[in-house]
């Protein structure tokens, strides 16, 4: 493919991402903006009590000064007969205590602000991630297989569990981040009505302390790429080696693997600490940065300014509680810009990921083969890198209907790859395929694989119980469908043994049956649908020859019925050589076909590989037909 960064998930090195950009992508995301501005209503109403709980202080401080001559201070300033005139309107007297209890009622709902923006935050964030987690993987499952080529399970993983995790902080940190710039706007106009000359200094140099740290907050946004680049490394490495546990302890390089992922975590640990530190020292700076300038002002206020002692004081006191919020803003910033990457990478996963949507084109429906399928110089391409790699070429082909048709030949021979072509996993490059008489891509997508089973070389056994895995073939079958099934499948003489019978847990990966019995438990869970085609992939390779021959006869069961076509996958040539057909393909292509007896008479490939399997010579095989 050719954007491999897309496919790969890998974070683009871009420019920083403008501030409202990530209202823009969050949008995109799903985060909906009522919750944007259902968390900055909240926030606004506990940024309004928060002002009138700082703004009384004033009058209090005046009212302690004055002795309580609230008429004197009403003829002195404009805001003392406004307060005269509310008080007197709600019929409340004026005393210091009413004040008293006027702020901390102010204190009290503004907390009460405070506790519903936080839920509420928490369930918008808690939505919004399992939002995205569920579409991500609605996604990942719907796209195409040229897109799966080339995609590292690892990559997807870590996007959506961690990254998801960091990019749903970074959009809300966001939201947070807009709060607290209201609040310092909302100080600001407090302090400017009080002291407009005083007030410009103060923000001009709080600005300024700020701008000395954006070396360190351009300095995160570099380590939290890097932390998001470490982070898929780990995920990518953990997948991989977890499933292949078994293979690392026979090839005895546990140490090796052992050191390989504590050099991996090594990297995450440095790259989180580095982020950490940063955190650390900005954290440490900004407060006496800002500390200073309050000093700073509250010297200038009293030498400079002529400020009365109630003003200087309200001045101090906004000043203090600017501290934190100025810490926090800074802080939020920096984790904005720290997970920034994570929001960036899961944008161009989820972008990729809709680009790589399979259609369900076509209009006919797939419920019964009366014909066949023809292959007619079909050819099909991997693309990998901008590089056409070539898996089928030029072949020609014909299944019957009510057949058994196997597919045999070298490994890489294409024969994994013609399958997929059948229920349109891929589309081919070249020639055509028809189903009776029809074009393959007329078929709807998800008729044709609704009309197509399918067994695996390895089934796929989840911890459930032995009905619930038949079931997942055909969701609404009754007993009866199951049991049916099972006996066309051989496998309802082990089931209807087991202590639970068709109740009993598989364990995982059905490690309670042999092989054998997961492959004919998996056949039926394959069969239970009523496909009119069952492509079966390699399904002796792993069996002993006494579950082969009890395969054989739950495949010959099922021929018996004539209303199921089989296209069989197999390398171990007993269990395909009673086919009806067999098509040998070779580096794509299809070098000879026919019944068993025809292609050992031929001499060709098949024919040496089935005396090498076999270990009889062609001349005792003819002797014994």
């Amino acid at each position: 493919m050719s954007d491999n960064s897309a496919v790969n998930g890998k974070a683009p090195r871009r420019r920083n991402m403008p501030l409202r950009e990530i209202f823009a992508v969050s949008r995109r995301l799903g985060f909906r903006t009522r919750w944007a501005v259902g968390i900055l209503l909240l926030n606004l109403g506990a940024i309004l009590f928060e002002g009138i709980g700082i703004g009384i202080f004033l009058p209090i401080l005046e009212f302690m000064n004055n002795a309580g001559e609230v008429q004197t201070l009403a003829e002195e300033s404009r805001m003392w007969r406004e307060i005269l005139n509310v008080f007197g309107a709600l019929g409340i007297p004026l005393s210091l205590g009413t004040l008293l209890v006027l702020a901390f009622c102010a204190v009290l709902i503004r907390q009460a602000f405070t506790y519903w923006r936080l839920v509420y935050l928490a369930r918008t964030q808690a939505q919004f991630v399992w939002i995205v987690r569920n579409l991500a993987f609605r996604r990942f499952i719907g796209a195409t297989m040229v897109y799966h080529d080339g995609v590292r399970a690892g990559d997807f993983v870590n996007e959506v569990s961690i990254e998801l995790e960091r990019a749903s902080s970074c959009i809300t940190s966001m939201i947070t981040y807009v709060g607290y710039l209201l609040l310092c706007a909302l100080y600001a106009i407090v302090l400017f009505a009080m002291s407009p000359s005083m007030t410009a200094i103060a923000v001009a140099v709080i600005v300024a302390a700020v701008a000395c740290l954006y070396v360190l907050l351009q300095r995160t946004r570099s380590v939290g790429v890097a932390l998001t680049d470490a982070n898929q490394q780990v995920s990518r490495f953990l997948i991989e080696r977890l499933k292949s546990v078994r293979f690392v302890r026979l090839s005895g390089t546990q140490d090796a693997e052992s050191e390989a992922m504590s050099s991996i975590t090594g990297e995450q640990r440095r790259q989180n600490v580095a982020l950490l530190r940063l955190k650390a020292i900005v954290s440490v700076l900004i407060e006496p940065m800002v500390v200073g300038v309050a000093f700073g002002i509250l010297y200038l206020a009293v030498h400079n300014f002529g400020l009365g002692l109630e003003q200087i004081l309200i001045f101090f006191l906004i000043g203090m509680r600017l501290l934190p919020v100025v810490k926090e803003s800074t802080l939020i910033r920096q984790g904005i810009l720290g997970s920034m990457a994570s929001l960036e990478i899961l944008q161009k996963r989820l972008e990729t990921l809709e680009a790589a949507q399979d259609q369900d084109d076509g209009r006919l429906k797939f419920d019964r083969l009366k014909d066949g399928i023809r292959f007619t110089h079909v050819s099909y391409n991997y693309y990998g890198a901008d590089v056409s790699i070539p898996a089928l070429r030029d072949v020609n082909l014909f299944m019957p209907a009510g057949k058994m048709t196997a597919l045999v030949g070298p490994s890489g021979a294409g024969k994994s790859t013609l399958v997929d072509l059948l229920p349109r996993l891929r589309d081919i490059d070249g020639g055509e395929i028809l189903i009776d008489g029809e074009a393959l891509s007329a078929f709807k997508k998800s008729a044709l694989r609704a009309g197509i089973a399918y067994a695996p070389q390895e089934p796929q056994l989840f911890n459930v119980t032995a009905r619930e895995h038949i079931l997942y073939g055909k969701n609404d079958a009754t007993d009866q469908e199951i049991v049916e099934a099972a006996r066309l499948a051989r496998a309802d003489g082990f089931l209807s043994a087991l202590p639970d019978g068709y109740g009993a847990m598989l364990g995982e990966n059905g490690d309670r049956l042999s092989g054998g019995q997961r492959q004919r438990l998996d056949l039926a869970r394959a069969l239970i649908s009523r496909a009119p085609l069952l492509i079966l992939d390699e399904p002796t390779s792993n069996l002993d020859a006494e579950s082969e021959f009890e395969f054989r006869k739950a495949l010959d069961g099922i021929r018996a019925r004539g209303d199921i076509t089989i296209v069989l996958i197999g390398h171990r040539l007993s269990t395909v050589a009673s086919a009806d057909n067999i098509a040998v393909l070779q580096e794509g292509v299809v070098t000879e076909s026919g019944t068993h007896e025809e292609l050992l008479r031929r001499g060709g490939w098949y024919a040496e590989a089935f005396e090498k399997q076999s270990g009889q010579t062609l001349h005792a095989v003819e002797s014994a037909g």
